[in-house]
C-alpha cells in the first residue's frame, strides 16, 4: 500500500465520520469512531507500518504511531506480529538499530 492510497484511506473515513484528526500534525492522533479500527482495516496498518520502514529503516515506534494515528503500544504489536510473519526483523539494538524487510 503506497502513502498516497492510506491518505486516500483517512480521507474516506473522515468523510464517513469515521475519523478525526485531534491535535496538530506533529503531536496529533487520530481518532476513530468506536475506538478501534475496523478488522478490513487491520491489514492496512501492517501495510501502513512497511510503508514507512522501507522510506525509513531507522524510524522509531514513537515516530510509526504518529504517522499512523495509533497508539506505541500498538505499534509494538503490529511490529511484532511482523515479525512472527517474517516480513520485518530489528538489526542492532534498539537505540542505533535498524528495520529490515523481508518480503
Amino acid at each position: 500500500v503506497s502513502i498516497p492510497t492510506i491518505s486516500n484511506i483517512i480521507s474516506e473515513l473522515k468523510k464517513e465520520g469515521k475519523l478525526e484528526r485531534v491535535g496538530g500534525l506533529r503531536f496529533g492522533y487520530y481518532h476513530v469512531e468506536g475506538g478501534k479500527v475496523p478488522p478490513n482495516r487491520q491489514g492496512q496498518r501492517k501495510e501502513a507500518v512497511l510503508v514507512l520502514i522501507r522510506k525509513n529503516p531507522q524510524i522509531r515506534g514513537a515516530e510509526l504511531a504518529e504517522q499512523i494515528g495509533v497508539s506505541i503500544p500498538t505499534i509494538s504489536n503490529i511490529i511484532s506480529e511482523l515479525k512472527k510473519e517474517g516480513k520485518v526483523e530489528r538489526v542492532g539494538g534498539p537505540h542505533f538499530g535498524y528495520y529490515r524487510v523481508l518480503e
